[in-house]
């Protein structure tokens, strides 16, 4: 999975009659005004920018250049800003609004609520509806934007929804955020004014087209641990990936494959709890480097539960890669055991009739460990393991 930074992802979802505002990017502090009234932001990857002093509302372009060359100077965890966005701000009726899709096994998962947009939406997904688009189709939506809270705008929203599932189908699209959309005051037209956008990196040969590249996941400096697993990289048929998240968290994931590791990123968020690194394995690496993988995601400090998961794999051999994961749970027996942290296992693939009794007896060695097959949903281990956390921490 690829995640694209703001601008690119706007002019992708533009190119299926999304309205957005229109917008520049500079490196330097020196750009063409997009309008009278700007909002200037870091143009990064990372979530809560406003919460950061990363997103400005300015009244003029001179106002806009001082707080774009001042972003310039700052930096994320210790990282520099290279790069700020310009766009015009869009004047707008009524409240702010939340829509995203998500692959699942059957199609798209799309979440639509009203007057939620702007906020941590976590806090009032009680109110986000759901709906669910095979593969392919394109609906037509306007009893659910109705049942959503737009009534009175029903027929508007459905449109703007099919407008991002032909993006999501043709774009080869993996996860689209519009957070918030607003309806512009002049026209009442929908305007996008923050996109989040992941495609899936395998498909770039079939889209020519895309003149941008994908943003690196996270902005922390590598550790220690980061560094090893990227020089075992190195030298290993398949790929083996970590980074350490600044701040730590009570969650560590070791995904298969890019695209699971980030639903489960993203899950672990959305659900409530906090991450503590992003970890995959993939393309049927070796045993002993998926082993040195996961000792090192197994001793993060602070960690209450691990979630072990993939989607259902075509070549990675479950029995072998869980091998490795095996022999790191055993050599780090003390910490995990110690500590009481959970495991929590999901996969399917070659081989799964084997490895997955192979992991589940490691309950009889002691660890917390609870495994599902394929008839469970990727993400669902992080429900199970924040419902836990939520239990009180206890661990038994």
């Amino acid at each position: 999975m690829g995640k694209v930074l703001e601008i690119p992802a706007k002019r992708l979802v533009a190119a299926y009659g999304v309205c957005i505002p229109k917008g520049v990017t500079t490196r330097d502090g020196k750009f063409t005004p997009p309008g009278k009234r700007l909002v200037v932001k870091a143009h990064v990857v990372m979530g809560g920018r406003g919460k950061h002093g990363l997103v400005k509302v300015c009244d003029s372009p001179a106002e806009a250049a001082k707080a774009a060359k001042k972003m310039l100077a700052a930096k994320v965890d210790g990282h520099p800003i290279t790069e700020v966005m310009i766009e015009e701000a869009v004047r707008y009726e009524g409240g702010e609004h939340f829509a995203a899709l998500t692959e699942s096994r059957e199609g798209l998962d799309l979440f639509l609520a009203a007057n939620v947009g702007g906020v941590d939406i976590e806090s009032v997904w009680d109110r986000v509806q759901k709906t669910s688009v095979d593969v392919g189709e394109v609906p037509d939506l306007t009893s659910f934007a109705r049942n959503a809270g737009f009534s009175d705008r029903a027929e508007s929203v459905a449109r703007f929804l099919s407008q991002l599932i032909q993006c999501f189908w043709k774009e080869d699209a993996e996860y689209i955020e519009i957070t918030p959309f607003v309806f512009k005051k002049d026209s009442g037209e929908i305007a996008a004014l923050d996109t989040v956008l992941k495609l899936d990196g395998d498909a770039r040969f079939r889209h020519p087209e895309w003149d941008f590249e994908f943003a690196e996941f996270g902005t922390g400096a590598p550790g220690k641990a980061d560094l090893e697993v990227a020089a075992i990289d190195t030298k290993i048929k398949g790929s083996v990936k970590m980074i350490t998240l600044k701040g730590g968290g009570r969650i560590a994931i070791l995904p298969a494959g890019g695209g699971a590791s980030l639903f489960t990123a993203d899950a672990v968020v959305r659900l409530g709890s906090t991450l503590a690194n992003y970890a995959e394995y993939s393309g049927n690496p070796p045993g002993h480097a998926v082993q040195a993988l996961a000792e090192r995601v197994f001793r993060l400090p602070g960690i209450t539960d691990i979630i072990i998961n993939g989607g259902i794999a075509n070549f990675t051999d479950v029995y072998k890669t869980f091998g490795g994961i095996i022999a790191a749970m055993r050599a780090c027996r003390n910490v995990l055991q110690k500590n009481k942290v959970r495991l929590w296992v999901r996969r399917g693939g070659p081989n799964e009739q084997v490895g997955l009794p192979m992991i589940a007896r490691l309950a009889d060695e002691g660890f917390l460990i609870k495994v599902y097959d394929r008839h469970t949903g990727l993400t669902d281990v992080v429900d199970m393991a924040i419902k836990a956390q939520k239990k009180g921490g206890a661990r038994k």
